[in-house]
């Protein structure tokens, strides 16, 4: 035993329980405490999560059910230790192996029989629990846990088909979430009773053409609304909902990658600005669309116009002189806008405007640099966070008035050994300590004052 070792084990109860919390303690250390007389010693090194194996395999056949119980709850218990713990007399350390999400299959396997139907019900959700313990479980009287095998994502396609006849709501219902569940269950859940579990089929990536199709003209709009959002609807079906009475629905086929470009043409001159802002913002939008929504009356559709990263050039070139500043603005904050574009919004009268295009990624080297000497605090700010700044901009920077800005730079991965130099001995400890807790600078930091 070493002299550290030796040191502890005679000291004082409350030093040894400080000892035994602390998860920078040496494992030597926990090793020898886990045998510690005191009972609170051995309670909080069985909660360590730094404590060693072989330990944690002593403190599992601790006299004391709190101290096994916290053996079964740490999540780096070895599987010796889980599998002795699973056959427990006390419920409480059989109920934590059973919510360990570290738990092995055979311990699982073990607890799925258990006669305590909420240690059955932790196993039946248990992400580890093997499919054999699932199947067994999915025939259990208790509905919670049928519920959880429904729900679990080890569970069988076979099983999931069987639960997907069950006569509680609820339990279909997670079956038709569960994106194992596959084919004709998913199909026959499409024409249930219960509108949550059509509703579960409809947001399943899993669902069929066919469920998808029998979804689409449900008699419920929160249905068709799913059937409209998503990506594997059919692009016929889409076509149809985007004929449907309620905005909201035409708004989610806008949205929807897959609806058809002609469609999304049509939906561009809909009553509703909500439909036209989603086809707006929708990246396969056709650039003839985009166009003509960019010269639309209400602001909001043309600022969405100029938020799409897929928006041509020219389209963007003509909104940067848009009247509406949020308009400008979000045009200042696409990367897909040229250079020449984002060089005069910098000179924007509208600072909010300016603060975009020195947060842009894609702002030239030249127009970052200009920024740096701004005079709004904010928009330095941001030059100092954009990683694309170039070294003379960070190094203005790293000289700014403001202790906040000069700390920015100072978290910097790419300023260089001139610039750490500097701040070390800068004014204000906040920056000098950023500059030491920088992880992306060198091991070897100039040390600060």
């Amino acid at each position: 035993m070493s002299e550290t070792g030796v040191k502890m084990s005679r000291g004082n109860w409350i030093d040894r329980r400080v000892s035994a919390r602390d998860t920078s303690t040496s494992t030597e250390v926990l090793t020898i405490l886990a045998t510690d007389e005191d009972t609170g010693v051995r309670l909080l090194v069985a909660e360590n999560t730094n404590t060693p194996a072989d330990a944690l395999e002593v403190l599992a056949t601790d006299e004391y059910w709190e101290i096994r119980q916290s053996v079964a709850k740490n999540k780096n218990s070895p599987i010796n230790a889980l599998n002795r713990l699973a056959t427990d007399k006390d419920w409480r350390v059989r109920w934590a192996v059973a919510k360990n999400k570290n738990s092995p299959a055979g311990a699982l396997k073990r607890l799925a029989n258990d006669e305590d139907l909420g240690i059955r019900r932790l196993v039946a959700g248990n992400k580890n629990s093997p499919a054999g313990a699932l199947k067994k479980l999915a025939m259990d009287e208790n509905k919670d846990i049928r519920k959880a095998v429904a729900g679990n994502l080890n569970t069988s396609v076979e099983v999931l088909d069987r639960l997907a006849g069950d006569d509680a709501w609820y339990i279909r219902w997670a079956v038709a979430g569960n994106t194992n569940t596959r084919g004709e269950a998913l199909n026959r859940l499409a024409t249930d009773k219960e509108l949550g579990v059509r509703l579960a089929v409809a947001r399943n990536p899993n669902a069929s053409a066919e469920a998808l199709v029998t979804l689409a003209v449900d008699e419920e709009w929160l249905v068709r609304q799913s059937v409209a959002k998503n990506p594997d609807t059919p692009a016929d079906t889409l076509v149809k909902l985007a004929m449907d009475k309620y905005g909201y629905i035409r708004q989610s086929v806008a949205e929807n990658h897959s609806t058809p470009g002609e469609m999304l043409a049509k939906l561009a001159m809909d009553w509703n600005v909500d439909v036209r802002k989603a086809v707006a913002g929708n990246i396969v939008t056709q650039n003839k669309v985009l166009v003509k929504l960019a010269k639309n009356k209400d602001g909001d559709v043309r600022r969405t116009v100029a938020e799409n990263p897929s928006a041509p050039g020219e389209t963007l070139a003509l909104l940067a002189t848009d009247e509406d500043s949020s308009v400008r603005r979000a045009v200042a904050g696409n990367t897909s806008t040229r250079n020449k574009v984002l060089a005069k919004l910098a000179k924007n009268e509208d600072s909010g405007v300016s603060q975009e295009v020195a947060g842009n990624p894609n702002t030239p080297a030249g127009v970052l640099a200009k920024l740096a000497t701004n005079d709004n605090e904010y928009i330095r700010q941001l030059v100092a966070k954009n990683p694309s700044s170039p070294a003379k901009a960070i190094k203005i920077l790293a000289s700014d008035k403001k202790y906040h800005i000069r700390r920015t730079v100072a978290s910097r991965s790419d300023i260089s050994t001139e610039i750490i130099s500097v701040l070390s001995r800068d004014r204000s400890k906040a920056v000098r300590l950023a500059l030491t807790s920088n992880q992306s600078l060198p091991t070897e930091k100039p040390k600060t004052d």
